[in-house]
């Protein structure tokens, strides 16, 4: 469920990010509607949070997808890095080799 506007919350003295942008903090609201679904009256309020439930549950695994995928591009360049191919790749080319690119004047 989207947030009103101005009511997002204060970011994390840790983290530095606001609950509604970390994995636990979406996951803990997704519990907190879930619980709040169970209790409620009526069908239409009970849908409404279960939907909401869903919605902060997606997020969460959409954030985790993008630290997974920040991971394994950080891991794959480590061991370029610790290959040589990184350095091989970047490295300027020789005095007498032409540099692929703009000529040079």
């Amino acid at each position: 469920m989207a947030l009103p506007p101005g009511s997002r919350s204060q970011p994390s003295a840790d983290t530095g990010k606001a609950v509604e942008d970390t994995i636990e903090g979406c996951l803990s609201r997704a519990a907190a509607d879930r619980a709040r679904a169970a209790e409620m009256d009526t069908q239409n309020g009970r849908g409404q949070l279960e939907a909401s439930a869903a919605s902060w549950a997606a997020r969460a695994a959409f954030l985790q997808q993008e630290v997974d995928g920040f991971d394994a591009k950080r891991a794959l360049a480590v061991a370029e890095w610790k290959a040589g191919e990184y350095a091989t790749r970047f490295a300027p080319p020789d005095d007498d080799e032409e540099a692929p690119g703009p000529a040079r004047v």
